[in-house]
């Protein structure tokens, strides 16, 4: 799929990754979720003997700013 080629050449150019979104039922939405399914596939970002630090995405980097909407119970560590 020539979008997916797209994404994931964009991934190979950028040094650093830069998530923005706001928590849903204690995950990302569920658009960015598909855009992870769909980009970060096996092949691309991992195999069995190439994840974590030593992924085929090595040396680039990624921030996730997350937002919430809650009371601040609900985050604690006894929270939900």
């Amino acid at each position: 799929m020539p979008q997916i080629a797209n994404e994931q050449r964009k991934l190979k150019w950028c040094d650093l990754l830069v998530l923005q979104f706001p928590m849903w039922w204690f995950g990302p939405p569920a658009i960015l979720k598909g855009w992870f399914d769909r980009v970060m596939t096996y092949g691309f970002a991992y195999t069995p003997a190439e994840r974590f630090e030593l992924g085929l995405l090595r040396g680039r980097r990624a921030v996730a700013s997350i937002t919430t909407g809650a009371h601040a119970n609900v985050f604690a560590p006894d929270g939900m």
